[in-house]
């Protein structure tokens, strides 16, 4: 049985088994002791996800506290698997003091393509960590008050999200030039932070593209003139200082 660790606010009679339509299922308090869908191990505290493709659709927001592992793992048995997590407007949240573990989703295959996208994640320790060369795509998500990263990636889109008092907003973890360095697209994101120690983004490289960004406080470093630029990014109600250029020479933007 899983832990009881993983319970939600709002408890849902639903059958975990029976998905929403062909190829949506559900993740709720239902499912949590006994497994939610087919490759979900319910020995485990880990909601894992192992198909190849389909979309998980939150219908509850789930509260974990157990130590040391993520939420939920997408770990396609298809090296060429396209998974869609829907948050679906509600709240994945860490109850306690988070370890270097507890991360909210973590994505490890290789090829994979993992969207995520249309609700909350808080006080984990990581938000979003992606490896082993997947793509995400996360979009129209709250990150707040991760104790150190809200999204690690190094391939995908992350657009029209807002994260407020992170350690880091987003983290590029291969920042090398040319073809060696990571490939985002960072675009229309929003950055709160109340006591101006978040970090709005970091090591990224010419090879990431940044667009239409904004800062809301003064406080924090940011590494946005390291980026490639698409459009405007705005650091604290005025242009970021510089940007690059595809050819990877700095240009002002005031």
């Amino acid at each position: 049985m899983k832990s009881s660790h993983i319970y939600f606010a709002i408890v849902l009679c639903i059958s975990a088994t029976v998905s929403l339509a062909q190829g949506v299922f559900e993740i709720n308090s239902a499912c949590a002791d006994s497994g939610c869908f087919s490759g979900d191990n319910p020995v485990t505290d880990t909601i894992e996800i192992s198909a190849d493709s389909g979309t998980y659709r939150l219908t509850s927001d789930l509260v974990y506290d157990t130590n040391n592992v993520p939420a939920i793992l997408v770990d396609p048995t298809d090296v060429q698997g396209v998974v869609t997590i829907d948050l679906n407007g509600y709240t994945i949240e860490f109850n306690g003091i988070p370890s270097a573990g507890d991360n909210a989703i973590e994505i490890v295959d290789n090829n994979t393509i993992v969207t995520i996208k249309n609700g909350s994640i808080t006080r984990f320790n990581d938000g979003i960590v992606a490896t082993g060369g997947s793509t995400v795509i996360v979009e129209n998500m709250v990150f707040r008050i991760m104790n150190d990263d809200a999204i690690v990636a190094s391939s995908g889109t992350i657009r029209n999200n807002v994260f407020d008092g992170n350690g880091f907003g987003i983290f590029s973890p291969n920042p090398g030039g040319s073809v060696l360095g990571d490939r985002l697209y960072i675009e229309s994101n929003l950055f709160l932070d109340d006591t101006a120690g978040q970090d709005p983004v970091a090591s990224l490289a010419n090879t990431n593209y940044c667009k239409d960004n904004v800062i809301g406080y003064g406080g924090g470093s940011s590494n946005f003139d390291a980026c490639t630029l698409a459009g405007t990014n705005l650091c604290d109600n005025a242009a970021c200082t510089t940007n690059r250029t595809s050819d990877g020479n700095s240009v002002d933007e005031k």
